[in-house]
């Protein structure tokens, strides 16, 4: 059985819309705050689109068929046509076919066609739903932002060579700091027959997939970045995870520039006191840290990662290159 995982994931954005509302697809603010906020759809779009990439549609649930949007019954189905299975097998072979599954769950809440090649089967199989391990909270821009529209044209050629031309709106945020924060739960693994190497690959993929991800390489999401992931691994059997950990950093100001107007990194400071302190008490059911950190955000702050250093030596802190 895997343990427990938690990770805080923080990537930055310049000139991107992040996510977009499903009316006038622009930047998701919370009113009350005038923060951005991401779904964790959208970042599970990212991982899936990532991971078809390196795997093929085939290992993916939640995607298309023939570039064609289609219901899980129906993608399931297809996919069950070329594998062997029974009544009773049915979710390990779900499980074991489906690597997003395996990760986030689905509700399934379908039942199945009988299966011409089991014999023993009658009439249709409702498949339970399955809780996923890796279940990720809302993103949320550490600062308050103001969102800019950009007024444009764009010409379409006519068939007699004269243009068309009509008028765009593109509404983006001139920079953002994003930070998600996630939870890996040993019980649901279970369920879905979650690995170690499952996980391994999830917050490779994670780390990587606001830039490399085919859904990332869009005119609207360009220009985003990776900047910090950490996972905290806890001692088998602790049940315990400290939560919330991007409440536990804190967004100031560099100079006089007001939160509002941060335009880059430079503009900014990020403080980790909080979270080296809530490290700090939860340093005995700790089994291990890992990090990846972007070259210029380990040179802008060099002392959170001797801070790890020094709190977990040797073993206990894993540098991964990013």
């Amino acid at each position: 059985m895997i343990n427990r995982r938690e990770f805080l994931y923080l990537y930055d954005l310049k000139n991107v819309n992040p996510n977009g509302d499903p009316d006038t697809n622009s930047p998701r603010i919370d009113p009350a705050t005038n923060r951005c906020y991401v779904t964790d759809v959208r970042l599970k779009r990212y991982i899936r689109d990532l991971l078809a990439v390196k795997f093929g549609e085939d290992a993916i649930l939640v995607t298309r068929l023939g570039n064609e949007p289609v219901s899980l019954q129906k993608r399931v189905e297809a996919r069950l046509e070329s594998l062997e299975y029974t009544a009773e097998t049915v979710r390990d072979v779900l499980c074991q076919t489906f690597i997003d599954l395996r990760m986030f769950g689905s509700p399934l809440a379908f039942n199945l066609k009988k299966n011409k090649k089991d014999k023993d089967s009658k009439g249709e199989k409702k498949i339970p739903s399955l809780t996923g391990p890796i279940q990720i909270q809302f993103g949320e821009s550490l600062h308050p932002v103001i969102p800019v529209t950009v007024h444009g044209t764009s010409q379409l050629a006519s068939e007699d060579g004269k243009g068309a031309g009509t008028f765009t709106d593109t509404t983006i945020l001139p920079y953002a700091v994003i930070a998600f924060h996630g939870l890996i739960n040993e019980y649901a693994a279970r369920h879905t027959d979650l690995s170690d190497e499952d996980v391994a690959l999830f917050l490779d993929t994670l780390w990587k997939s606001v830039r490399e991800s085919p859904s990332a390489n869009t005119r609207s999401k360009t220009g985003q970045q990776p900047l910090f992931l950490l996972s905290v691994t806890y001692a088998a059997g602790s049940e315990y995870h400290i939560g919330r950990l991007a409440d536990r950093i804190e967004l100031a100001p560099a100079g006089e520039t007001p939160l509002t107007d941060l335009r880059g990194p430079e503009d900014y400071r990020i403080g980790f006191d909080p979270l080296l302190a809530a490290l700090d008490d939860a340093r005995p059911r700790i089994d291990r840290i890992e990090v990846w950190a972007a070259p210029q955000f380990a040179r802008r702050y060099p002392d959170l990662l001797a801070a790890l250093m020094e709190r977990f030596p040797g073993d206990q802190l894993v540098l991964h290159q990013a």
